[in-house]
């Protein structure tokens, strides 16, 4: 996995726990 799929990966998930961010 690289450094751009690690960014998407976290992004998704701060996005499902933290919708509102």
């Amino acid at each position: 996995i690289g450094i751009l799929g690690w960014d998407g990966m976290v992004r998704t998930i701060l996005s499902i726990s933290m919708p509102n961010a």
